[in-house]
């Protein structure tokens, strides 16, 4: 925001006067891209999430090709989690600090240089298993700091009535490349190898720098309270999200899939390989299903726009992840595999978004970066999460561990419903 006479003015009100009346028709869906500095923001996040899910696909079946073990598929894909306890927080009161735009570039440069160090491990010949560890948490760290950037700076770059669609538009973009990502990475795995996709992956991270330097608007912190120490910043925060109930509740419940869904993750090299007995093509598409549903999910929301009932249609998602994962359990045919994983990523995106955005709709500007990083804690679980499914799989294979993570979430999302009526009215 900027200010005159004291007064703060709503930049995003502006772009809404420049640029016209909302469009009609099938344009709707993408209606937060007439805005400009939405656009920039959009398409450094297409090269955003290229990378991370090019990163998913290869770091799974390296780790997988060099020791053939779930609990390493499990604690690698947890190990790019785990920082978020750390640099959400930090990148929170940054947000509400500092201007966004220069941090954001900043921090997709850092992890560009990370990739293209490990690139060249790999090249060589170098790489142990330590060495994938300390990658992952690095990129952890600096994924961490971006994500919780990006969801501070969306609401500075459209109008408040195109909130819902902009981060239905941010969620379709980073889904696209959850089709794109692993099915393209691992199909170039045959083709360039391992090392070749972190190359990839380093450029991935350079064009989204290069495309956050389009962005004119300076995404300035909220302002409202003076500079404290950054652990204080912080726990006024909390104290912010403890008094506000409706805030806290959708918090909570946005842990659920960061906990039973998005570790599954971490087990499909075993259904690619050892169930559905297919190469590191057929990881590509699995990875690529869930993001297709999501993408689907997404599109869906953003035609939809400013709907009402969004807590209503939260709980919907939860019950489409819960009931796709148990099913997808019990699949042994590749199509019907991949149909039950679309599924999943429809209710995945029906749920983020919708809870997302009465996050983002109800939360107090000044407070926006730390809120969005306590919300962002919640991926903190995926360790956990992938720790769980990792010593589910091998006790009582990967298909029954994601059976019982699929039947916990249906339980825990019914009670959930049962418990929170408000929520279900927002």
């Amino acid at each position: 925001m900027d200010k005159v006479g004291g007064k703060a003015l709503d930049n995003t009100a502006t772009v809404a006067r420049v640029e016209g009346a909302p469009p009609k028709g099938i344009s709707r869906t993408f209606l937060s891209l007439r805005h400009r500095d939405f656009r920039f923001l959009w398409l450094g996040t297409l090269s955003f999430g290229g990378a991370q899910w090019i990163q998913q696909v290869t770091l799974g079946w390296l780790v997988y090709q060099i020791t053939g073990s779930a609990i390493h598929l499990g604690l690698i894909n947890g190990m790019r989690s785990l920082p978020v306890w750390l640099m959400a927080p930090l990148a929170g009161v940054a947000a509400d600090r500092w201007n966004r735009r220069p941090l954001l570039v900043t921090t997709a440069s850092v992890l560009a240089v990370v990739s293209f160090l490990f690139a060249i491990d790999v090249a060589r010949g170098w790489v142990q298993v330590w060495h994938i560890y300390t990658f992952a948490f690095l990129m952890g760290c600096g994924i961490s700091f971006q994500q919780t950037l990006r969801q501070a700076a969306v609401p500075g770059t459209v109008p408040r009535a195109d909130l819902m669609n902009a981060i239905a538009l941010s969620s379709a973009a980073f889904n696209l490349t959850r089709i794109l990502g692993p099915t393209v990475g691992g199909a170039l795995i045959a083709l360039v190898g391992m090392a070749g996709n972190f190359f990839i992956q380093c450029g991935c991270y350079v064009w989204s720098a290069l495309s956050l330097l389009g962005i004119r608007t300076p995404l300035p912190p909220g302002g409202g309270e003076r500079p404290q120490p950054m652990h204080r910043a912080f726990l006024e925060g909390l104290r912010y999200v403890r008094r506000d109930k409706q805030i806290l509740s959708l918090i909570v419940i946005g842990l659920l899939p960061f906990l039973l869904v998005m570790p599954a993750n971490s087990l499909m090299p075993i259904f690619a390989r050892d169930v559905l007995h297919m190469g590191p093509e057929g990881l590509g598409f699995l990875l690529g299903s869930t993001g297709g549903g999501a993408l689907l999910g997404s599109l869906m929301l953003a035609t939809l726009g400013n709907v009402r009932r969004k807590g209503l249609i939260a709980f919907l998602g939860l019950t489409l992840m819960g009931t796709g994962l148990v099913l997808f359990g019990f699949s042994r045919w590749l199509p019907l595999s991949i149909l039950l994983l679309v599924t999943v990523g429809i209710g995945q995106m029906t749920f983020m978004a919708s809870n997302n955005t009465l996050i983002q709709t109800v939360v107090s500007d000044e407070y926006r970066g730390r809120v969005m990083s306590i919300y962002s804690l919640d991926q903190g679980l995926v360790p956990l999460g992938s720790l769980i499914a990792g010593v589910l799989a091998t006790y009582i294979t990967g298909p029954w561990a994601v059976v019982v993570m699929g039947g916990s979430l249906l339980l825990l999302a019914l009670g959930a419903s049962l418990a929170l009526p408000a929520v279900r009215r927002l």
